[in-house]
């Protein structure tokens, strides 16, 4: 499906694949209290906002805890790379649906587990998890809205 800048999702959920995991591994290497603190503190938010009235603000807070991760991984071409995938992602996501909230949270649990513990290996395993699952799940809704239509 495509936007019409001729973006569509694939090639978005690609470039995220190529950047974000190594943003996470730089950022569970490299990331200060501050910045963890503002980084739990995105995800406990997110947690508030899982309900039907709220999916701005919890779409809000989902993209400001990959913005903490960018900032905090310590690399300013790959920080700028990823909130430039965020924001295309975002751009994106006309179908909003609580339906996959749970499993959101429970990837960026996983993220910030990784980047507590200072383990690369599980921070990026976690966020490669985390965009391929966002990824089915979107595929799943663009395919049950095109047999609806």
């Amino acid at each position: 499906l495509e936007n019409m800048d001729g973006l569509n999702l694939e090639q978005i959920i690609d470039s995220r694949l190529a950047i974000e995991p190594i943003v996470a591994r730089y950022a569970a290497r490299n990331i200060t209290e501050a910045g963890f603190s503002r980084l739990q503190n995105a995800y406990q938010e997110m947690q508030e906002y899982v309900r039907d009235d709220a999916k701005d603000e919890f779409r809000k807070k989902d993209r400001y805890f990959h913005e903490v991760l960018a900032q905090e991984c310590r690399h300013p071409v790959m920080s700028m790379l990823s909130s430039i995938m965020n924001g295309l992602f975002q751009s994106q996501l006309y179908l909003q649906t609580t339906a996959n909230y749970g499993p959101i949270l429970e990837q960026h649990k996983k993220i910030l587990d990784g980047i507590q513990e200072r383990n690369p290996d599980r921070a990026e395993a976690a966020m490669i998890e985390h965009i391929q699952k966002s990824h089915a799940f979107l595929k799943s809704i663009l395919y049950e809205e095109a047999v609806k239509n």
